[in-house]
């Protein structure tokens, strides 16, 4: 019994009232027997102890069933239902570009990790793309490390090449959930939709004929920025230039994404960061979900059940010692009683065991 819990150990606190209620009644009986005994020679009927300490009884039971008492375990697996979602998003130079405070590509993290946070019991992808594309992690429950991976990420890494391709980020996306058509799928990429490479419209159609939903979401304004890059010479932060010598100049191309997702069955958020996790939580809400996997895990078995069903025992039989004047027993009373129930049990161990044997033998054949 060392395992014993309860869910609501607060209840204890009213377990002082029955005994005190016992005793206020005892005591007014008592009171009330006395000045009966200097008005009148006649023997009434006394004071029905036995239902009360019944009642009083009962009100414990009641108590101890209230505070919800658990005690042993057993084993059950729970199944994990969710939704599955990859993250595309775009680390190319154009990402570096500071047309929206703290800069691209800080924005698509923000966003990436707060959608992250509202997952639950989801599971999330990573795939980065510039002029190709890679997965930075599978799926996973594990949110807190997906969120540490995204907060590294930066543009010009060494394990994706210049340019810009979503289409291959998308492709690698596909990837990721596998052949099985399953419900509850949903891709989401971020990206400027800067110099795209690549093949977006049998893109497109691969992922309108897979069942998955793509989500789109613009980073950066269409007015656009430089974008700044180091000279290895000076060391200094300098704005990237075309081949005539001018700055190069990064645009958000809304009308490229809005095709890219109509093309595919999707939807384009819009450039609005603050409203990616609510659109992405309402999108996997909305699809069916899948059952992830089952996870072993052991239950505290209730027995509030029992003190419960003691307690209407008893006031049913307060209500009856109460209805036909059943007094307390007698010392010899209780002695037999107990007796008995000392006995009674090694009496039945015999039979018990002899009916077990009787069982196994009966499921061997």
């Amino acid at each position: 019994m060392s395992d014993v819990s309860f869910v609501h150990p607060w209840v204890f606190l009213a377990l002082p009232l029955a005994p005190l209620a016992f005793a206020a009644w005892w005591y007014g009986s008592r009171r009330g027997r006395a000045r009966e005994r200097t008005l009148t020679r006649a023997q009434g009927a006394g004071p029905p102890y036995f239902a009360v300490t019944l009642l009083a009884l009962a009100a414990v039971a009641a108590v101890v069933a209230g505070a919800q008492p658990r005690w042993g375990t057993r084993a059950s697996h729970i199944p994990r239902n969710g939704a599955d979602l990859v993250i595309v998003m775009d680390i190319s130079r154009s990402m570096d570009a500071q047309d929206v405070p703290a800069g691209r590509l800080q924005v698509a993290k923000t966003a990436a990790k707060a959608t992250v946070d509202r997952l639950g019991g989801d599971r999330v992808a990573l795939v980065v793309f510039a002029g190709d594309a890679r997965i930075r992690f599978p799926l996973t429950t594990d949110l807190v490390a997906a969120n540490r991976v995204i907060d590294t990420l930066e543009t010009g890494v060494v394990y994706v090449v210049g340019g810009t391709s979503a289409a291959g980020g998308l492709d690698v996306a596909l990837s990721v959930f596998g052949k099985e058509k399953a419900s509850g799928r949903v891709i989401l990429l971020l990206t400027d939709g800067d110099d795209l490479g690549g093949d977006p419209a049998e893109t497109a159609l691969k992922i309108k004929a897979s069942g998955v939903s793509l989500l789109v979401a613009g980073v950066g304004t269409p007015d656009g920025a430089t974008i700044p890059v180091v000279d290895l010479s000076t060391r200094k932060v300098v704005n990237k230039v075309g081949s005539d010598g001018s700055p190069i100049v990064t645009r958000l191309n809304e009308p490229f994404l809005r095709a890219l997702a109509a093309a595919s069955g999707g939807r384009y958020i819009g450039a609005d960061p603050s409203a990616i996790p609510g659109v992405v939580d309402g999108r996997l809400r909305a699809l069916a979900s899948q059952q992830l996997d089952e996870r072993p895990t052991n239950l505290p078995i209730e027995r509030y059940q029992w003190f419960a069903g003691a307690a209407l025992a008893l006031l049913v039989l307060a209500s009856v010692a109460e209805r036909f004047r059943v007094t307390l027993p007698s010392r010899h009373t209780v002695a037999f009683a107990a007796l008995l129930l000392i006995l009674l049990p090694g009496c039945a161990t015999a039979t018990y065991e002899a009916n077990e044997r009787g069982r196994d033998a009966l499921a061997h054949g």
